[in-house]
């Protein structure tokens, strides 16, 4: 099987687009995992990555036990069990929703400052930043923050979560940032904002009717962000620098169910199943990454309605999940959708990452009692 071949694939994906003259699947390709190599994660009990890609060759995963961070090596080994939450100088808080690797460093991004630590687990330094919404969520760091540069990043505006229960909710998606850039100050020696991204009006979200979350993948690519909604299947690109500016890229996503919406004032105790049924029946999109300049993968979920009959007068229906992979390159307009190694009927959620080369780890969940997970790397080739 021959290795996935990028300048191929571009040329075969750029002749379809120019025959079709549309945005669409293209369905003359088929891409697949190659299994490469399989580690060992001594890791013992759950946990998630924090980043969707790897930096050289190191990830950053959290426990959901304790609230601790691993630095793992890209053969599984565990090389540091890290954590210095508290209230002191050198510690950030629990109010934590951005950690990573930038430029051999450890990074927390709490509600207050940017902190740096060695990857020994060493403090370094710590830096200002002013959230004038003022965070005040804590617990999973499971949100990307993208560095431009020492002085400046990107993150996604956490606050959207609050969206579904504000009954001015079509007003605030005028004015309210879906990401921010800091750009460091040298007067105040602090982040402050230096550009904003607003809900674009051509949004699936921005509706007068009411969706259940609000919240968006995003990744960064060639001096662009880019933008998707979790229940949405189109990408929004912001060129930084340019107010406004923003592109609209249709995915085509196959067999992507769009939520509806319902037509309510908000959402309360009293219409939350309607919501929770709104869910179970659409797609949803639960990871992003820039493969390369100009592509993107993803992973979503395809939903199937499942009729069952106890007997020939009672008949009930369930809801079926399963998930799949897409690629899609930008300039050509063509996706292809790929289907993932086999984990039951699990997304991998926050358990995969890309590891650059077209190399993708994947994380089962232990189907018998263990102290350990295994990982196994693939490759995305062309079939």
């Amino acid at each position: 099987m021959k290795q996935f071949n990028s300048s191929l694939f571009l040329f075969v994906l750029i002749f379809f687009s120019a025959c079709s003259g549309t945005d669409t699947v293209n369905k003359e390709r088929i891409l697949r995992f190659e299994l490469l190599d399989s580690i060992k994660i001594d890791i013992s009990h759950d946990f998630g990555f924090v980043s969707t890609s790897s930096n050289g060759d190191n990830i950053l995963a959290y426990s959901y036990l304790d609230e601790s961070f691993f630095l793992l090596h890209l053969d599984g080994t565990v090389e540091l069990n890290f954590i210095a939450r508290g209230e002191g100088p050198e510690e950030y808080s629990d109010i934590l929703p951005f950690a990573g690797i930038y430029n051999e460093k450890l990074f927390f991004l709490d509600h207050k400052n940017l902190y740096y630590f060695s990857l020994n687990g060493e403090f370094i330094s710590s830096t200002p930043y002013k959230d004038p919404l003022v965070s005040t969520y804590g617990g999973l760091p499971s949100s990307e923050l993208f560095f431009l540069n020492d002085s400046s990043f990107i993150i996604p505006n956490v606050h959207i979560g609050d969206l579904p229960r504000r009954s001015d909710h079509l007003s605030i998606l005028d004015t309210i940032p879906v990401w921010i850039k800091y750009k460091l100050s040298p007067e105040t020696n602090s982040f402050e904002r230096s550009q904003i991204g607003l809900f674009d009006n051509r949004s699936t979200l921005y509706n007068e009717l009411r969706f259940n979350t609000y919240k968006s993948f995003f990744s960064y690519d060639n001096g662009s962000v880019l933008q998707i909604p979790l229940l949405g299947s189109d990408l929004f690109k912001y060129k930084l620098g340019l107010d406004n500016q923003i592109e609209k890229v249709s995915l085509n996503i196959p067999d992507f169910q769009v939520q509806q919406g319902l037509d309510v004032e908000r959402m309360t105790i009293d219409n939350n199943n309607l919501f929770n049924k709104m869910g179970e029946e659409s797609s949803f999109i639960n990871f992003l990454v820039s493969m390369h300049s100009n592509d993107i993968f993803l992973i979503y979920s395809i939903k199937n309605q499942l009729e069952q009959f106890a007997d020939i007068d009672n008949k009930s229906t369930d809801v079926n999940t399963r998930f799949y992979g897409y690629y899609y390159h930008m300039p050509s307009k063509q996706g292809v959708q790929v289907p993932l190694p086999k984990n039951g009927e699990d997304s991998f959620w926050k358990k995969s990452v890309y590891l650059g080369d077209n190399r993708f780890l994947f994380v089962s969940e232990n189907e018998v009692e263990r102290d350990y997970y295994i990982g196994k790397i693939y490759r995305l080739v062309d079939q």
